[in-house]
């Protein structure tokens, strides 16, 4: 692990957690199955880091390392849930909220991905990465390999729909 990366990792405290979130919403629902073919093909098995943790050196002394994580499951990694109602921008806001109170559970790859269903006629997916794995920038370009480009889109991904401007 660079140490850059390890100083974020360092730096990750209960009060004030080194993790990127980000939200992406769907005029549509997302068909689970397709969403966690998505994730597998385009996330974990391209990005070795999703696969992930780290591991911490004895003693202390030395910098952290990434290793395999031998035993990974990507749905341990997976959630899907369900908004409440009225399922608009403050309950997704409020949900958001939430989970970024939640520290990531450090015996396992520093991610979890929420397919969010009820948030208006369509989804939400939220995804929350440890800033150790890479930078904003970085994530926000695999974020963005995870679609396709717009409605009815011919790829394997999940179709996004770019946001209105004004």
């Amino acid at each position: 692990m660079g140490s850059a990366d390890a100083a974020w990792l360092h730096m990750d405290r209960p009060q004030n957690l080194m993790v990127i979130n980000a939200v992406m919403w769907f005029d549509e629902q997302v068909d689970w199955t397709r969403f966690r073919a998505v994730l597998q093909e385009r996330l974990v098995a391209p990005f070795p880091r999703f696969r992930q943790r780290v591991r911490e050196p004895r003693l202390g002394v030395g910098a952290p390392q990434w290793e395999d994580d031998p035993a990974f499951d990507l749905d341990l990694h997976l959630h899907h849930v369900a908004l409440p109602a009225p399922g608009d921008r403050a309950a997704l806001q409020a949900f958001v909220a939430d989970r970024m109170t939640v520290p990531l559970d450090r015996s396992r790859a520093l991610w979890e991905y929420h397919l969010v269903d009820g948030y208006g006629e369509g989804c939400a997916a939220v995804a929350r990465m440890h800033h150790s794995i890479a930078d904003g920038i970085a994530l926000a370009r695999v974020l963005f390999s995870l679609t396709d480009a717009g409605p009815g889109a011919a790829g394997a991904g999940i179709a996004a729909t770019p946001p209105a401007s004004g």
